[in-house]
């Protein structure tokens, strides 16, 4: 072909030979792929992808130093999640913010792609960050995690439906900037990216250039598991609360009751169970409307949930009805967290079409083994005591005096 530049042939066998060695260097590379994708594909939670990922990157490619960064959109930072190979307490907690436009590691979230960088000779947090946590490594090697099936894009801090295809395709908001740094970009809430996998010292027969295959294969898949498992947990999520409120539902309470019941009968445990209600609530439906009795539902049940334990669950059981579980809890202790939500919530006060509006809860507790052993028995029991509470109040009676019990 004329100007055409003609190709030097190769030395006899040393074509077929490098060929051949390139050819199997490949299929190794995607056997310790397949072995690290078997064992994430066997996790059912994020955080086990990410302990499975660093095991088999440390194992799999023999890498001495191995971390997994999580990627938090809404601050614009990468966190620690899991190391391997470091000493114990200096990975851990480690915070990379992600300010600098010109840091390897922002380059690496911006076009998706793995990078090598020297963190001796780069400038940026990340590089500075890592030259702290490992003075030794010459070489890091960058690798997103990232579902390469799905789009994203980085907007300024200005963006708007008018410039952002995202929002005019899907109306989806991106995360705001924070407001102590001049880097004017944000996350698209549609960013496809989970974090980043961090390597260096590799094995003394290799170059960490000639793994970046594998672990970019790796981290594309743990990339869309992991999308798949934020979606299971954000459904499961739903189906388990309360839109409104975001109390737990009926359906999760009476599955963590009888869970409970279970654990106590077989345990030798306590528990009470605990039933509340908004004083005059319909009165508030009828005279200021129904936005205004959701207002006063959301703000009750973000009271009460500031009012418990962790370990307790707080259900929405119907209308402006809630339930209470309080696990390894006596009849004195469920008074004793009654008596706190109730002055917790007297002090609420809402402003309804000028108008100053307080409001009340009415309460009744009851508890296992003391009062039954029967579940139904003891929701009935909670509801009539309530109930009776509602009652003396309508007649302008007293509530419960107070008493000086400890929660056990």
């Amino acid at each position: 072909m004329k100007g055409a530049t003609a190709l030097k042939p190769l030395p006899k066998g040393e074509g077929k030979e490098g060929l051949f060695e390139d050819l199997k260097t490949l299929v190794l590379q995607y056997n310790e792929a397949h072995m690290i994708i078997r064992e994430i594909s066997t996790e059912g939670t994020p955080e086990g992808v990410f302990r499975r990922m660093r095991d088999g990157i440390s194992r799999g490619l023999d890498y001495q130093r191995v971390g997994l960064w999580f990627l938090n959109k809404g601050q614009r930072r990468l966190e620690a999640a899991y190391s391997s190979g470091y000493p114990p307490g200096r990975f851990e907690g480690r915070v990379i913010p992600l300010n600098d436009p010109d840091d390897p590691i922002v380059t690496v979230l911006k076009e998706l792609k793995p990078i090598i960088i020297d963190p001796q000779k780069e400038k940026g947090p990340f590089p500075e960050g890592y030259r702290r946590l490992e003075r030794g490594a010459s070489k890091v090697a960058v690798i997103p995690i990232v579902n390469v099936g799905r789009k994203g894009c980085w907007q300024i801090a200005k963006c708007k439906k008018s410039n952002c295809p995202f929002y005019e395709r899907n109306g989806l908001k991106p995360f705001p900037p924070p407001k102590t740094t001049s880097f004017n970009w944000v996350f698209c809430e549609y960013f496809p990216a989970y974090g980043v996998v961090t390597v260096d010292s590799p094995p003394a027969d290799r170059r960490i250039d000639d793994d970046l295959y594998p672990l970019k294969i790796v981290c594309n898949y743990a990339g869309i598991l992991l999308e798949r498992l934020f979606l299971f947990q954000k459904i499961k999520e739903l189906s388990i609360r309360d839109p409104l409120t975001g109390a737990y539902n009926r359906a999760f309470f009476f599955e963590q009751l009888a869970m409970e019941l279970r654990r106590a009968k077989r345990a030798g445990g306590k528990f009470c169970i605990a039933m509340m209600d908004i004083d005059s609530f319909k009165e508030i439906n009828d005279q200021y409307g129904h936005l205004a009795g959701d207002r006063v539902l959301r703000r009750v049940s973000s009271v009460i949930n500031s009012q418990i334990r962790g370990m307790d669950i707080l259900c929405r059981y119907g209308g402006d009805e809630f339930a209470l579980l309080l696990p390894d809890t006596d009849a004195q202790g469920g008074r004793v967290v009654m008596r706190r939500i109730k002055k917790a919530v007297s002090g609420l006060t809402f402003l309804f079409a000028g108008e100053r509006v307080n409001v009340s809860l009415s309460g009744g507790i009851s508890s296992f083994p003391q009062d039954s052993i029967n579940l139904e028995r003891l929701i009935t029991l909670a509801d009539e005591k309530m109930y009776e509470e509602k009652l003396e109040k309508k007649r302008g009676g007293k509530e419960e005096p107070e008493g000086d019990f400890f929660l056990n």
